[in-house]
């Protein structure tokens, strides 16, 4: 299960007022920094996210030491997956 892969953000194009990657089909993808700096935060929403619009989304928290985190949110079926481990 998953909403995110590398197929569906390799065409995005960065948009500087918003800060992240949109893609044609209106999804987006935005990186954030851990602000202790070590990691980051990947989000992933298959829809725009503009005045809170109905989305799925992935979420990956990604430690330098190689551990990640992944929930992904599945609101057309109201359910949650959760992954972790190692890189």
């Amino acid at each position: 299960m998953g909403f995110f892969s590398f197929d569906a953000i390799k065409d995005m194009e960065y948009d500087t007022d918003r800060e992240r990657y949109v893609g044609a089909d209106g999804s987006e993808f935005k990186t954030t920094p851990y602000s202790n700096g070590t990691g980051y935060k990947w989000d992933y929403y298959d829809q725009s996210t503009y005045g809170n619009a109905p989305h799925n989304s992935t979420h990956m928290q990604v430690g330098l030491d190689g551990r990640y985190e992944r929930v992904d949110n599945d609101r057309d079926n109201n359910r949650k997956y959760h992954s972790s481990g190692w890189f």
